[in-house]
């Protein structure tokens, strides 16, 4: 096994001390309002102890949505 990045089989430890897997992953979505930008938020809405949302985008016209 090799060291690189694109390898899909590498196993990375917890990036802070003491976040185990039971912790929140940050999670940026790109897209957010889009159809599948919408979904994931959905997703995280519905598991706040498993995501926490960092960062979001939106290229298209719907400010309503993204504010």
């Amino acid at each position: 096994m090799t060291d690189s990045l694109a390898d899909p089989h590498l196993r990375f430890a917890p990036a802070a001390p003491g976040a185990g897997p039971s912790g929140p992953r940050s999670i940026v979505i790109l897209g957010s309002t889009g159809s599948i930008g919408t979904q994931a938020i959905d997703v995280v809405l519905r598991n706040p102890e498993r995501f926490r949302v960092t960062a979001l985008s939106a290229a298209g016209g719907r400010v309503e949505l993204l504010a």
